[in-house]
């Protein structure tokens, strides 16, 4: 029960999964469908139900990658090795127990297949591109093409694997793993040794969070977000929890060393007690106007201009997350050629009739550097709606409408 109670401790105190607890974003949900598969694949090693538990663990994987796509790359790969350690388990290697594996896998695959089908069909009939955003769609959301980061601070973030998880600070990557899962790794030392590691749920467990860790340095060496696998990396937690609890429970001679862990578990809760969940609660508290609590940086500001636009407005978006706009102007927003952020000049904002520029300063700001380095028409006013850390909303007044492009309403409720 310790060990129960400490992997919670590890949880909320990270940020990666405390941040999305109220911010409407998927990641949780895809990371509780991870869990499930793990928790299914686990007990399908077992002859009673075997065949149900790894039929509910590949729909739960296959849930998950519909839940959340980068986990068809940062938590398939972990889930196979899962499956593959625990058939080869108390056995050794031979052509028949080889032939079991795959058999095993395949059956586990068609019902992951199961759950993504649908998915893919409805991509392929809404939008042509059935394995978007692995291959098709727009050139900046092909994940087979997105670089976040330049080759030096990638070589910089691979470099820094761990500790790059637990406290780097890099633009859109959402949070970190808790501290405490580094600041108590050492006290593995003291764990008692398997007799086989091959029959190790702990190690298999670690075994398979190494390899979806791993595929997801190699191919996505620059993208630097512990939510895209997060159930991959929660499979490091258990090591952590049981070795604690080792010492904690049982190593008489080390209560020096329990009192330690105790304090660096106290601290870590009360950190996060504070932040961020403990701000949130005070600024809710504070704001008057509570509908936008516990949401993120986006939606106050974007609110605020859905409530103060005009009907039919057009919004360039330099930013992420445009759900929070009014419908209308979700469709009267930036589209397909206007969105190539790296061409945005002035003269682009007044042909396209944009009435509003929205910029997110923490990932985007280089449009708004570039864009207020070059000369704006004498026709064009800009005046400031919202000015943030997080968020720069311009309200764009042009003198000359005649020949601007407009969205006009022309099929209710259509724009």
């Amino acid at each position: 029960r310790t060990g129960q109670l400490l992997v919670w401790a590890l949880l909320f105190t990270s940020t990666t999964f405390t941040n999305y607890l109220f911010d409407g974003k998927v990641d949780l949900f895809a990371a509780t469908l991870g869990l499930a598969a793990v928790f299914w694949i686990l007990v399908s090693s077992g002859k009673d139900q075997r065949g149900v538990a790894l039929a509910l663990g590949g729909l739960c994987t296959g849930f998950a990658v519909v839940a959340k796509f980068s986990y068809a790359l940062g938590f398939v790969p972990a889930i196979v090795t899962l499956i593959v350690l625990r058939e080869m388990a108390g056995s050794k290697a031979s052509y028949g127990k080889m032939r079991s594996v795959v058999l095993t896998v395949m059956v586990f695959g068609l019902w992951a297949a199961l759950a993504v089908v649908p998915h893919l069909i409805k991509n392929a009939v809404m939008f042509g591109a059935p394995l978007a955003p692995f291959i098709g769609g727009g050139g900046d959301q092909n994940w087979l093409q997105q670089v976040w980061f330049d080759p030096e601070v990638t070589r910089r973030i691979l470099l820094t694997y761990p500790l790059a998880l637990v406290f780097a600070q890099y633009p859109m990557q959402g949070g970190n793993l808790s501290w405490l899962w580094l600041a108590l790794l050492p006290l593995v030392w003291w764990l008692p040794k398997p007799m086989r590691w091959n029959d190790s749920v702990i190690a298999q467990l670690c075994a398979a969070g190494m390899i979806g860790t791993v595929m997801w340095m190699v191919f996505r060496p620059s993208v630097i977000a512990p939510r895209y696998l997060l159930t991959t990396l929660l499979l490091f937690y258990p090591l952590v929890a049981m070795a604690t609890e080792q010492i904690v429970t049982r190593e008489i001679g080390l209560r020096w060393l329990s009192l330690g862990i105790a304090a660096a578990i106290f601290t870590a809760l009360l950190a996060a007690a504070r932040y961020p969940l403990g701000i949130m609660v005070r600024d809710t508290i504070r704001e008057p106007d509570r509908s936008c609590a516990f949401a993120s940086p986006y939606c106050e500001p974007l609110s605020k201009l859905s409530r103060e636009a005009g009907a039919g407005d057009r919004v360039y978006f330099a930013a992420y997350y445009s759900y929070w706009l009014r419908d209308d102007l979700l469709q009267c927003r930036d589209q397909g050629r206007e969105s190539k952020e790296a061409l945005l000049n002035w003269e682009q904002l007044v042909a396209g009739g944009f009435q509003w520029l929205v910029v997110d300063m923490s990932s985007h700001s280089v449009v708004w550097k570039n864009l207020s380095a070059l000369p704006k028409p004498d026709s064009l006013k800009t005046q400031i709606f919202w000015d943030s850390q997080d968020m720069l909303i311009l309200k764009l007044e042009d003198a000359h409408k005649a020949g601007r492009a407009a969205c006009l309403q022309l099929d209710a409720p259509a724009w």
